[in-house]
């Protein structure tokens, strides 16, 4: 059995989103289709939240020992940044529902997991996206020399 047909029959089962649109946020297609497709499919969004969580903590809690961290991190004024943590607490809320469905280990929660964090996700991605085209914009524009750089927090 494909993962696309493990997955219809769990999508029947459990009312999930469609096998297309899990697969263009989550990319599951090239999962293996042994064991339990949810499993699987928890373990991309697992993936895809921690890039998120990434991009996140570059602007809310920058990594002293890494200067790319530290300098996109002075990209963002204090408003932006406060949104960026605003997020990181709905990241965290889903992370713990994942952490749930990882002890539960049944299929069911790994459905209602899958369900609530492709509603979330659809949100998370356009922020994500705002914060990322600022900080690529940003370097564009960043021509300082080393003598100038100071604390960037």
């Amino acid at each position: 059995m494909t993962i696309r047909d493990a997955y219809e029959q769990a999508r029947k089962k459990y009312n999930l989103p469609s096998f297309a649109d899990i697969d263009k946020e989550f990319e599951i297609a090239s999962i293996e289709a042994e064991g339990s497709a949810l499993r699987e499919v928890r373990h991309r969004i697992q993936e895809r939240l921690e890039f998120g969580v990434g991009v996140l903590d570059t602007i809310c809690q920058p990594d002293p020992n890494n200067v790319r961290s530290m300098i996109e991190c002075s990209f963002f004024n204090d408003m932006e940044k406060r949104k960026a943590y605003e997020l990181s607490q709905r990241v965290a809320t889903l992370w713990r529902s994942l952490t749930e469905a990882e002890l539960l280990n049944e299929e069911k929660s790994d459905a209602e997991f899958i369900k609530l964090a492709y509603k979330e996700w659809q949100m998370l991605k356009e922020h994500l996206l705002t914060f990322v085209r600022k900080m690529r914009e940003s370097w564009k524009g960043t021509q300082q020399s080393r003598e100038e750089l100071g604390y960037l927090g």
